[in-house]
């Protein structure tokens, strides 16, 4: 399963650290945007998750891998 998130503030990040604790999926399986390089950095460095400036690339990629997503 590949899990996607639009936005890395407070509320994902509780949701990537659960999802993590539950082991419902690997780091590399959880994708997250955000419009500052920081916030992207600052989650990188935590999770040790896929994360991307671009919001429309995590949609895209949830598109073309043609599987279901939770974004």
């Amino acid at each position: 399963m590949n899990i996607g998130f639009i936005g890395c503030g407070n509320m994902a990040g509780a949701m990537i650290q659960g999802i993590l604790d539950a082991q419902i999926c690997a780091p590399g399986q959880i994708m997250a945007s955000a419009l500052k390089e920081e916030t992207l950095q600052k989650a990188r460095r935590r999770w040790n998750i896929c994360v991307s400036p671009d919001g429309g690339r995590l949609c895209g990629r949830a598109v073309s891998d043609g599987k279901a997503a939770v974004l």
